[in-house]
């Protein structure tokens, strides 16, 4: 991933350091992914309202959002 790039050039950390960071925050999307796949199906389903879904898809999206930038702060 390019951040990962960036952040190991700008802080002299190593391959094998950001792996480390690689790996959460593959496993931190992999798991935001899972879960808005299953509010649409528990939407369609007739299980979830609209503002329901809605509300935890923006609370999945800000959550990502949180993760970039504590990645990002990295950088300085």
């Amino acid at each position: 991933m390019r951040i990962f790039r960036t952040i190991s050039r700008r802080t002299g950390r190593t391959h094998r350091e950001m792996k480390g960071y690689s790996e959460c925050l593959e496993i931190y999307v992999t798991a935001g992914v899972a879960i808005v796949d299953r509010v649409i199906a528990l939407h369609k389903a007739g299980k979830l309202e609209n503002d329901d879904a809605a509300r935890i898809i923006a609370e999945v999206v800000h959550a990502e959002g949180r993760c970039k930038a504590i990645m990002e702060g990295l950088l300085q």
